[in-house]
């Protein structure tokens, strides 16, 4: 929806992500796990190669831009175009 909020982060640190933005509004919805880095961006299905838990901190620095957590409001460009 436009007026959606999403906030990026790691379970650790989600409560100060959310304090972070304010108000919280419903609905609210929390997906968890590897399926989120998997479908951000360009996607990352490596993390089911043999030596992914290898890298795993790498990844998730890369997804997060090197922050504690990112928060994007509205849609994102590419749906707003649709």
């Amino acid at each position: 929806m436009p007026d959606q909020r999403v906030v990026y982060s790691t379970l650790k640190n989600m409560a100060n992500a959310l304090d972070s933005v304010g108000e919280q509004r419903p609905p609210g919805m929390i997906v968890v796990g590897w399926a989120v880095v998997s479908l951000w961006g360009d996607g990352d299905m490596k993390v089911l190669d043999e030596d992914a838990a290898d890298q795993d901190g790498d990844r998730v620095s890369r997804w997060l831009d090197d922050k504690m957590w990112r928060v994007q409001e509205g849609l994102d460009d590419e749906w707003a175009q649709m």
